[in-house]
């Protein structure tokens, strides 16, 4: 149990992490080339962070034809997403964050793996809660 806390956490730890999965609870399943547009990185350091992050139980992946797809678990857990909905809130105070959401929203609007795959791609909530 500790040892899953302290992964959990130290998952948190980093700035492109919180970014992705500011990304993620945001829009939903997003493929790694919108992540890696929408965060303006390549596709190694996206790829690394997002494997931490699945390794954390944050994530879960879904792969489609060459496609990589990652959204959230939906089997996050109370600590977890009690967790992520208070980050939600202070991402939706840091220009960082939104930045990153405006981006996304555009790339998404002139088509993208998001607006395209054959899954839906619907946004998981705007706003995750812990019940």
């Amino acid at each position: 149990m500790a040892s899953d806390l302290v992964t959990m956490f130290r998952a948190l730890a980093d700035p492109t992490r919180l970014r992705l999965l500011n990304l993620l609870a945001y829009k939903g399943e997003l493929c790694v080339c919108d992540l890696e547009k929408a965060l303006e990185t390549g596709q190694p350091h996206i790829s690394r962070h997002l494997a931490y992050l699945k390794h954390a139980g944050w994530v879960q992946p879904r792969r489609e034809r060459t496609w990589m797809f990652y959204a959230l678990r939906g089997d996050l857990g109370e600590l977890a997403a009690a967790t992520l909905h208070a980050l939600q809130r202070e991402w939706e105070r840091t220009p960082l964050f939104r930045a990153d959401q405006e981006r996304l929203d555009r790339l998404i609007q002139r088509g993208s793996c998001h607006s395209t795959s054959a899954s839906g791609n619907q946004p998981v909530t705007k706003e995750v809660t812990s019940d």
